[in-house]
């Protein structure tokens, strides 16, 4: 007979037990509601609310299991996240995809990138992102140039970069606003403006992260105008990054096994590069020339490019591939530019690698 405990199986031996104990509720997961006060008063309020002690602990380097479509809607999704969210900023973007693929791995949060990022846009109020659920897609994209650098930063983050400055956090908001959440969270640390929290106990701690992400990512209408990857039932080659599949790199495992985080200089930039031949270089002209690989993804150039650019306030990179048969040698196949205190421009020959938005045709 079985006891209150378990179950008893004849002839099986030791009595088999099972927990009758109820697993842990999820904490809630609340919308970002701002308490009515000034900004001079938040930011008073804030300070008073003590940081957790300890050091922080790194979120473990992620791994995309899904295929290229897959892959290529989670990157644009986490980009946009992290554009909308922190503008041209590097620092915040990089902050914004961390704590978007931490929500993602926590069990109180949607099991895919692009319904965490969505999360709640169904509604006029309540997202988790104001930017999906405030019309600001619709009036406001990014340049072309601002667009690759986000798509390089989420890739990279797919590719197992950590942040290390915002640890597990799963909220933030800025220090001149007081969310009604803020005092039942623990205050993690504070990048620029910005505040990052945890929940307390357990569902704050690292080993609460342990989930897989699905390997579907579902089309996203509200990215359609950003992202041909959620446009279309395919995602091509010649629009946004290259859609490979890229699992986490050697160096990212080996520095994960090594409990250090992943290195800035090794990402979706550097790898893109060895994929083409630098011709000339002049750092201190910020000149360059390279033939690309027919092999390659045309948005790979981008990354190249902006490899090659690291550091430079002003910078040139032209792009040549053989022609075809018939005509000259080489052909102009993408150009970057980058002028200090101004604009930024990537532009594809439209006629190889065909573009969404004709600003961006040689």
């Amino acid at each position: 007979m079985p006891d209150r405990t378990g179950i008893s199986a004849r002839g099986a031996g030791p009595t088999a037990t099972v927990s009758t104990k109820a697993p842990p509720l999820l904490p809630p997961v609340e919308t970002l509601e701002i308490l009515p006060i000034g900004p001079d008063a938040a930011r008073a309020q804030n300070e008073r609310q003590p940081f957790a002690t300890g050091p922080i602990a790194l979120a473990r380097p992620f791994v995309f299991r899904g295929d290229a479509q897959a892959r290529s809607r989670a990157r644009d999704c986490l980009a946009a996240g992290a554009w909308y969210e922190a503008g041209n900023d590097a620092i915040g973007q990089s902050s914004v995809v961390q704590v978007i693929l931490n929500r993602a791995r926590h069990p109180a949060f949607p099991a895919d990138i692009c319904s965490t990022v969505f999360q709640g846009s169904e509604r006029r109020t309540g997202c988790q992102f104001s930017f999906t659920c405030d019309g600001s897609m619709a009036r406001r994209r990014p340049s072309p140039a601002q667009w690759i650098k986000a798509q390089a930063l989420a890739e990279n983050a797919l590719s197992g970069f950590v942040d290390p400055r915002v640890g597990v956090a799963t909220h933030y908001h800025t220090d001149w606003v007081v969310a009604k959440w803020s005092p039942k969270m623990e205050k993690l640390t504070q990048v620029g403006t910005h505040l990052f929290f945890r929940w307390p106990g357990s569902f704050g701690r690292p080993q609460a992260f342990a989930r897989h992400t699905f390997a579907v990512e579902a089309s996203e209408p509200l990215m359609a105008a950003l992202s041909p990857a959620h446009a279309s039932g395919s995602a091509p080659q010649v629009a946004g990054l290259a859609a490979v599949p890229t699992p986490a790199s050697r160096e990212a495992t080996d520095y994960a096994a090594q409990g250090k985080n992943f290195p800035k200089d090794v990402g979706s930039g550097t790898r893109a590069l060895a994929s083409h031949s630098v011709v000339r270089r002049d750092p201190a002209g910020g000149k360059f020339v390279m033939r690309v690989s027919g092999s390659a993804g045309a948005s790979s150039y981008a990354l190249s490019a902006l490899a090659l650019c690291r550091g430079l306030a002003t910078c040139e990179v032209l792009a040549t591939r053989d022609a075809s048969a018939g005509t000259a040698s080489t052909a102009l196949a993408f150009r970057y530019r980058r002028i200090a205190g101004g604009d930024e421009t990537a532009q594809w020959d439209c006629k190889v690698s065909p573009r969404p938005n004709t600003s961006q045709c040689l």
